[in-house]
């Protein structure tokens, strides 16, 4: 995506996030923002302060050890 900056066209960039969801532990357990990874309790609640803070689910991934959630932002 080339995002139109004075005279010139800029190059979209994004920041990525990704939570697991662990199936065997029935809850979610990791989010994961650029290095850091943080343990989530309120898997809901983690979804929804996303979601205010402009990210954007982009890709959902399953197979059976877990789920996990992909989301992008545009890089600040």
């Amino acid at each position: 995506m080339l995002v139109q900056k004075g005279t010139s066209n800029v190059m979209q960039r994004w920041e990525y996030c990704v939570l697991s969801f662990n199936q065997g532990r029935g809850f979610l357990t990791a989010l994961k923002m650029a290095s850091e990874t943080v343990e989530v309790a309120d898997y809901l609640a983690t979804i929804e302060e996303l979601g205010l803070n402009g990210w954007e689910l982009v890709a959902v991934n399953a197979n059976n050890y877990g789920t996990t959630y992909t989301f992008k932002r545009p890089l600040s």
